[in-house]
């Protein structure tokens, strides 16, 4: 459009009627009256359009007349008019035939002596640069259809703009310049993106502030005015309001007053300067970013002013909040009454990234608001950490949105309510156990739950919990790796998976619930023979490489339970679990395992799901682990599934047992022994009993240990040349004394061997205690006597820290301390 209307103006200065001629200037600076100036040879009369093309001077003694056009390109071209009186200079055929027309590569300045006026019905085109010098003016008011458009710059050097607003327009891109102190910025139209920048205030705000505004910069390096400057920014922006300076660095006395009102559809950006409100409160809409790099946001000049900034962010779309330097305070002096109020309204939606908003200040996040954030410590309730430290009152809703968008491990915060709308989950770090965001405290949510990246990490403390009416949606590499709880009878499909390399979403879901109740699920990466070495027919084999928990806190409804299987599931060598076509879902109340149905379901090598019996099955806090199963060993390929590894202390020396649940093609059995836990040599070896696909059970005997600690080890040699090894038994010979050691210390995973010596036979109970002293762990064991040793799997969410294990029985008690890293 800009280009169109300059070719337009040119078309028809060329084409006027025959009794109009271009006179074109023909160098440097000179006298207008000079006829040799001009060619052809000549003074201009009131039928000539006069042309400065590619030649640059000043014209003087300009005389007050009237012409048809005015076109200047590649020009710099300044008109001084004669001596005396101001001359007017009137440019136009008094119809649209006839215009201004300044091109890109050109300036035009009203100098001296001089005022220009366009003629009623005259058209004029800057896409140059327009300038109005000191006490000039430029008229584009005559009336009719006269009107200027501005694609380039006018610039206002101290002169007058005589407008009205339907007469002067800025499009997209354009510039006003004023660059002079006082004074009025013209009535006119302001495109959305056009430039109003104020540069020469020194003492007082220019007038025609009750516009509409496209982008509007205050930049007045000059500046002494504060209080005296009166209003200075307009209450309509359309654009950005930009403060770059309000005179010298650190004068109190300079400063910018926002008016009572003001409504930015684009951004806040204060990069110097300092702004407070000119009465006793500004509201800021604001429906675009907010940018701080420098400069003072204040409620007021003095300690005793009680002015309040509210700024309110208001936008459909995401809106942008970064704070680099400045200050936000409350006054100049002793901070006493002022206040600045942040808030972000119902449907606004704002993007903290990892900045952080502090200072003298309070913050509000409304009902239906979303905050983002990437700062790794979240949200804090007070203090100075998290991407909100304000020291006034912060507030969050529990009926807004959180959303969490760091590429580095985050926190939630505690100053995330403990009922949210959504919570959102979109962490670029990766599936990795240090990655992904952690609950801080126990969190509900009453509408979704948004997994779009990275994980979410829970515990037992720290519960998330889908009210009766949320609902969930994950990613294949967007989970909650801990516990979670879904409220009501719908159905539901738990986001459950697990962190580390390969990890990633595995699901479980519930469906047709008889009754309203709360489900707690849980996702484990460990043998499922963990929760039982008993499988009941026609079960045959049960995964290696993962259960769930499942189970109901409130109610006993019957659901129907489906499993997935993904990409995620099979571990390293392999899972038990590859016949694709007699998955079962099996349930296990911690000592035997039984198959609950196949009603439906597809598998095949890379993923699939499978459902329990479609007639419902009890829920059940004790029959609370589920796991996919076999009913067939056809293809089932893992050879070795270890089972009660045992070494404990007889007879003077160490008795090793174990079992394999799956044995088939085994070569032989090596145990082995180490006095580091590094190197290990054999010191004895059994050939298989069966190796028909069924348990066998074995026990070896050491009669030389070490004195002091033994690391055991079972080392299977397949027929294909595989080796698989147990789980590492560490037992403390030599040792009378009541003592135990656990092996490794610190703790790096949730594996651990727990070693005892001094002991009696009789049954002891083992508890693990955190520094609140809450019991996270607990397990029952049973002593023969003399030395053992006992694998251990604490929780997979339990975090760092020091913690106590404690053991008990009759007339014994015995505890130790340990670090988990």
């Amino acid at each position: 459009m800009k280009k169109f209307y300059s070719l337009l103006i040119l078309i028809l200065l060329t084409t006027v009627t025959a009794w109009s001629q271009t006179r074109s200037w023909n160098g440097g600076n000179g006298d207008w009256n000079d006829k040799s100036k001009w060619t052809p040879f000549g003074v201009p009369t009131e039928n000539d359009i006069l042309e400065f093309n590619g030649i640059s001077g000043t014209v003087s003694n300009v005389p007050a007349v009237a012409i048809k056009g005015l076109i200047v390109s590649g020009s710099d071209i300044i008109l001084n008019g004669a001596s005396g009186n101001s001359k007017m200079l009137t440019i136009g055929f008094g119809t649209s035939d006839a215009s201004i027309a300044i091109y890109t590569d050109a300036n035009l300045t009203i100098g001296n002596n001089l005022d220009i006026a366009l003629a009623k019905n005259a058209f004029a085109a800057i896409d140059g640069t327009l300038i109005v010098a000191t006490n000039r003016q430029y008229y584009t008011n005559a009336g009719g259809e006269t009107k200027t458009i501005v694609n380039g710059i006018l610039r206002n050097n101290g002169g007058i703009i005589q407008s009205a607003e339907s007469m002067l327009e800025f499009t997209d891109g354009s510039i006003y310049q004023h660059a002079s102190d006082q004074g009025t910025i013209p009535a006119a139209t302001w495109s959305k993106n056009s430039n109003c920048n104020i540069e020469g205030i020194v003492s007082k705000a220019p007038g025609g502030l009750n516009q509409i505004f496209g982008n509007y910069k205050w930049d007045c390096v000059y500046q002494t005015g504060g209080a005296s400057l009166g209003n200075a920014v307009p209450s309509d922006i359309r654009g950005n309001l930009v403060i770059n300076k309000t005179g010298a660095a650190n004068d109190p006395a300079a400063f910018i007053q926002f008016p009572e009102k003001i409504n930015i559809e684009g951004s806040l950006v204060i990069n110097g300067g300092t702004s407070m409100v000119k009465g006793t409160i500004s509201t800021i809409d604001l429906a675009g970013d907010f940018a701080m790099t420098g400069g003072d946001l204040k409620a007021s000049a003095t300690s005793a002013g009680n002015g309040i900034i509210d700024i309110n962010f208001k936008g459909n779309t995401r809106q942008a909040f970064s704070k680099s330097g400045g200050v936000i305070e409350k006054s100049n002096g002793a901070i006493t009454r002022g206040e600045i109020k942040f808030t972000i309204l119902e449907n606004a939606i704002i993007d903290f990234g990892e900045s952080v908003l502090n200072g003298a200040a309070s913050f509000t996040v409304a009902a239906g608001a979303k905050l983002m954030t990437a700062h790794p410590e979240g949200l804090c309730a007070t203090g100075s950490a998290g991407s909100v430290q304000v020291t006034g009152t912060r507030t969050y809703s529990s009926d807004a949105d959180y959303a969490y968008t760091g590429s580095a491990h985050q926190v939630t915060g505690l100053g995330l309510p403990a009922v949210v709308r959504r919570l959102i989950i979109d962490n670029s770090a990766g599936v990795q156990t240090e990655a992904g965001v952690t609950l801080s405290k126990a969190t509900s949510v009453n509408t979704e739950l948004v997994l779009t990246n990275g994980f979410v990490q829970t515990t037992a403390v720290n519960m998330l919990t889908i009210m009766d009416d949320g609902n969930a949606t994950a990613s294949d590499n967007s989970f909650v790796a801990g516990p979670m709880r879904k409220e009501g009878k719908s159905s539901f499909t738990f986001p459950t998976g697990w962190s580390g390399t390969d990890g990633g979403l595995i699901p479980i879901a519930l469906s047709s619930l008889s009754t309203s109740s709360v489900i707690q699920a849980e996702y484990k990466r460990a043998p499922a023979t963990n929760k039982g070495n008993t499988i009941n027919a026609p079960l045959h084999h049960i995964s290696y490489c993962e259960y769930w928990e499942l189970f109901p806190i409130t109610g006993k409804p019957t659901a129907i339970v489906t499993m997935y299987r993904n990409a995620h599931s099979n571990c390293n060598p392999i899972s038990t679990v590859q016949d694709f076509f007699t998955f079962r879902v099996a349930r296990s109340n911690g000592s035997a395992w039984t198959e609950i149905g196949n009603a439906d379901g597809t598998m095949s090598s890379v993923s699939g799901y499978v459902v329990s019996d479609s007639a419902g099955i009890t829920m059940s806090s004790t029959d609370k682990y589920f796991a996919l199963g076999n009913i067939s060993s056809s293809k089932d390929p893992l050879p070795v599934l270890y089972d009660s590894v045992w070494a404990y202390g007889k007879n003077g020396g160490v008795n090793i047992e174990w079992s394999n649940l799956t044995e088939r093609d085994i070569a032989v059995y090596f145990v082995e022994r180490s006095v580091n836990g590094k190197d290990y040599s054999i010191i004895g070896q059994q050939l298989p009993k069966s190796n028909r696909d069924d348990k066998a059970s074995y026990v070896s005997f050491d009669p030389s240990p070490i004195p002091g600690t033994n690391y055991y080890r079972i080392k299977t040699i397949v027929k294909s040349t595989k080796i698989i090894f147990s789980r590492i038994m560490s037992v403390e010979t030599d040792m009378p004394q009541q003592s135990f050691n656990l092996y490794p210390n610190p703790l790096r995973s949730g594996q651990a061997t727990l070693s005892l010596s001094g002991m009696k036979e009789g049954k002891y109970f083992l508890r693990v205690i955190n520094s609140t002293g809450q019991e996270i762990y607990s397990k029952n064991i049973i002593n023969q006597g003399g030395f053992i040793s006992q694998s251990l799997e604490l929780p997979s969410q339990i975090k760092t820290g020091i913690y106590n294990i404690v053991v008990t029985g009759d007339q014994y008690k015995i505890s130790k301390s340990f670090i988990v890293q």
